[in-house]
């Protein structure tokens, strides 16, 4: 049985289904174009998700089921695991998903730091693109805004926790203090790690804002919805103003 879940997406030109084995209880998703952007986006998103399985034990699982000219067609098995929803506490009811994404960026990055720049996922977000397997080991997916070496080491990690900053805030109408400090936490976690670029000790958010401003193509048409670009002046000055780096 297979169903469709999206239709161009975000106003992409990529078909997302599922597909139930009932034979053998499996899952799969598939993913499939026949536009020539489609096409880009799957085969750029493949390069992402064949870079992360070089670097971590617990791998996405894919099927090239058809790559031509005019049409690709990929199939995903599903991953078991967690993954977060939103709430009105979005942040401080992940905290321990948060600490294990932060750990994992570091692992998965940790030999790109050697590197002027390094991978970028583009969307690393909790609320969508990490699975938990068993509650516990994140995988990474969804890398259609993959681009090899083009990023300063940290900007995932650094999007992944504004994003879940401006997420409470729009939520609660509150950028609490606790929040902030456990992302002061966070960032010097990345600093010890040598996974944070210099260019973001000094107020993190407004550099994190303004690398995406200036590589706005990486994100094409979805640039205009993504959360973090729609903190106001006022609040980005006061997250950089907690931040103690």
């Amino acid at each position: 049985m297979i169903s469709l879940l999206k239709n161009h997406q975000h106003y992409g030109k990529v078909f997302f289904m599922e597909q139930i084995d009932v034979q053998n209880n499996k899952k799969y998703f598939i993913k499939s174009s026949s536009s020539l952007h489609g096409i880009i986006d799957i085969s750029k998103e493949l390069r992402g998700i064949d870079w992360y399985n070089s670097k971590v034990k617990c791998k996405i699982n894919y099927e090239i089921c058809i790559h031509r000219k005019n049409y690709m067609k990929i199939k995903f098995m599903e991953i078991k695991g967690v993954i977060p929803k939103l709430s009105k506490k979005t942040y401080q009811s992940n905290l321990s998903y948060i600490e294990k994404v932060i750990d994992h960026y570091c692992e998965v990055w940790k030999s790109e730091v050697i590197n002027e720049k390094v991978p970028l996922h583009g969307d690393f977000s909790l609320l969508g693109n990490i699975v938990f397997i068993n509650d516990e080991t994140p995988v990474v997916i969804d890398w259609e805004h993959f681009e090899s070496n083009v990023s300063p080491i940290g900007f995932d990690a650094m999007y992944f926790l504004f994003e879940l900053i401006w997420f409470e805030a729009s939520q609660t109408n509150n950028i609490s203090d606790d929040n902030l400090t456990h992302l002061n936490k966070m960032l010097l976690n990345l600093k010890s790690a040598n996974c944070l670029n210099e260019m973001f000790i000094n107020k993190p958010l407004e550099a994190t804002r303004r690398f995406m401003s200036t590589n706005y193509k990486y994100w094409g048409s979805q640039f205009n919805k993504i959360p973090i670009m729609f903190f106001t002046k006022d609040q980005v000055d006061f997250i950089d103003n907690k931040m103690f780096l």
